[in-house]
């Protein structure tokens, strides 16, 4: 930490935290508190970041690449690089891949798959050949949160330079009632809106993705259904079910789940999930007592503030 370690310090030269390369014979000189890259010739610079490091991850042996998130909580912001080894020099070069806000759940790439080697050290699952790495997000959305799984294309020209492509593999389905005004199409997977057909009153989250991406460890839920676990083929999407759990408490079979948007006095969108009894009518049955669970979030932005968060046909449980 070049401030210390404290947030109130000033940052160094606009820099707070720093990594280095130690190489051969792996030593320093001195407690590592008082350690000074200039006096060890062995010690090289790979990175300063702005903000303070949250994050490491190496990819394969043989990639030459590693990926670092700093973020700082006083601007919200949150910025990932690339690292890329120079196969010649042995140098690296740091390239910007996602520079954000962390209040923006609409924009979030989601985060790495950490997978453990043969010899029990994490490092981001990819393949190491075609340099693709496996990403999984809560799919944040104006109709409610959509989990996917994303492929990172990087790629190297001639001189070293990195460029970066991302590839919808799946989706959460798209509910029924989804108001297709709100959903981009960007964000779908072969950048459309999947068929009617498709579409289900069910929440789905991938928990694990095999080593290649051909296989997802799906988790599916609906307001009845109490999760289980899916393995589905992605080449043709065929799917076998792993778990057969029964509901726990058959009394909530029934309950109605409905995502509520409206807006404050003061303009800023809010959402809400709302349960009602199992045929529960209005005009019939009248007013009935309400329970209000509310905690309250501090924001920066007005606009992340009104972001939907949440999933209309989630399992209900007490």
């Amino acid at each position: 930490a070049l401030d210390g370690g404290d947030p109130k310090n000033g940052s160094k030269d606009g820099k707070r935290d720093a990594i280095y390369l130690l190489s051969r014979p792996f030593t320093l000189d001195g407690p590592a508190r008082e350690f000074d890259p200039a006096a060890h010739a062995h010690v090289a610079l790979v990175l300063e970041t702005e903000y303070r490091i949250s994050s490491v991850h190496w990819a394969r042996s043989g990639t030459k690449l590693g990926f670092v998130s700093e973020r700082w909580r006083k601007n919200r912001r949150t910025r990932t690089w690339v690292l890329g080894e120079d196969q010649s020099s042995g140098k690296f070069s740091a390239h910007v891949l996602f520079d954000r806000s962390f209040e923006d759940a609409y924009t979030s790439p989601g985060h790495f798959e950490i997978t453990v080697d043969e010899n029990g050290l994490y490092e981001t699952q990819g393949d190491a050949k075609s340099l693709e790495f496996d990403m999984i997000g809560a799919g944040a959305s104006p109709v409610g949160n959509r989990p996917f799984y994303d492929k990172l294309a990087i790629s190297r020209d001639d001189r070293g330079q990195l460029s970066f492509a991302t590839k919808r593999m799946w989706r959460c389905a798209l509910a029924p009632e989804a108001d297709e005004a709100k959903v981009d199409p960007v964000q779908e997977v072969g950048g459309e809106l999947p068929p009617v057909a498709k579409r289900a009153a069910i929440f789905e989250s991938p928990t694990g993705v095999s080593p290649g991406g051909k296989w997802l460890l799906i988790k599916r839920e609906s307001n009845d259904g109490p999760p289980n676990f899916f393995a589905r083929r992605l080449a043709d999407g065929r799917e076998w079910q792993l778990s057969d759990i029964a509901h726990p408490q058959p009394s909530l079979i029934g309950t109605q789940s409905e995502l509520v948007q409206y807006r404050r006095d003061d303009g800023v969108a809010l959402s809400g999930e709302l349960y009602l009894p199992a045929g529960y009518e209005p005009k019939r049955d009248g007013p009935r007592p309400c329970f209000l669970w509310a905690y309250p979030r501090e924001f920066k932005a007005k606009q992340a503030a009104g972001q939907v968060q949440g999933a209309e046909h989630r399992f209900t449980r007490a």
